[in-house]
């Protein structure tokens, strides 16, 4: 079952953003440090980046197949979600926050 297929099938209502992303400012050999995603399951002003995926054209599941969340993030959208915020110079931590905003 596809990544979207699993949503899609899912019960649960709400929203989901979910920001993953280094202290250093970059990930590996790549210029961005992460991205921010996220998730509606109602039609709404903010769509989810699922939906842009697909009218796009791009598969999620093939980049996670291969482990390649940098190309994803890069065609989606040109780039707009990867975090970039350049080399800091630091390496305390990579972060992941995660908000949920479950509707009744």
């Amino acid at each position: 079952m596809s990544f979207e297929e699993k949503l899609q099938g899912s019960t649960s209502t709400g929203e989901v953003v979910f920001l993953s992303g280094g202290t250093d400012g970059i990930d590996g050999p790549t210029d961005a440090a992460g991205a921010i995603t996220y998730w509606s399951s109602f039609n709404s002003e903010v769509k989810s980046q699922l939906k842009e995926a697909k009218e796009q054209g791009l598969n999620p599941d093939d980049f996670l197949r291969n482990n390649d969340s940098y190309a994803y993030f890069s065609q989606l959208s040109s780039g707009q979600y990867l975090l970039q915020p350049g080399h800091t110079g630091t390496n305390v931590m990579d972060l992941q926050i995660l908000l949920i905003n479950p509707f009744n």
